[in-house]
């Protein structure tokens, strides 16, 4: 995989797409029609005010070069009809790890500085486990805080 830096601070998901499929993130910006700049939430302050993009998108994107995008959740719990008790699923780790070692894809999740971030991964050729981040950084997935992951099948 190779690393490739976001164009501004709101576009990660795209720039993480980008490195999965092995294109400039510029194309994957033209094939979504739009640069995620527009600013949507006026109290918000930078880059949070910003459109972004959506997840959704990049299945979109995916699915057009033929690739099936898989998103799974990092830890399946279950809870109550009230959300008041929430138990996490024994094999939540487990499952998660076999997924990562077989298929590249996008880390959803935080930043170590605790932002909401979007980060590029591959378990091919990838000895010490590196995530690609966007923002010019490739460090240990377990620095990075994930939700879940948009893996390719």
């Amino acid at each position: 995989m190779e690393m490739m830096l976001q164009p501004n601070a709101w576009s990660c998901l795209p720039t993480a797409a980008a490195m999965v499929l092995g294109v400039e993130p510029r194309i994957v910006i033209e094939y979504l029609q739009h640069d995620g700049s527009d600013i949507m939430f006026e109290q918000l302050p930078e880059p949070l005010c910003r459109q972004g993009f959506h997840l959704q998108e990049i299945v979109d994107c995916f699915l057009h070069v033929g690739i099936i995008p898989v998103y799974i959740e990092a830890m399946v719990t279950y809870s109550d009809p009230l959300n008041i008790n929430v138990k996490v699923h024994q094999e939540s780790e487990r499952r998660f790890k076999d997924y990562l070692s077989k298929h590249s894809g996008i880390l959803l999740g935080q930043h170590k500085s605790g932002v909401d971030h979007a980060v590029a991964w591959s378990p091919h050729d990838n000895p010490d486990s590196l995530v690609f981040d966007p923002r010019g950084d490739k460090y240990p997935i377990s620095e990075f805080n994930i939700e879940g992951a948009l893996l390719c099948f």
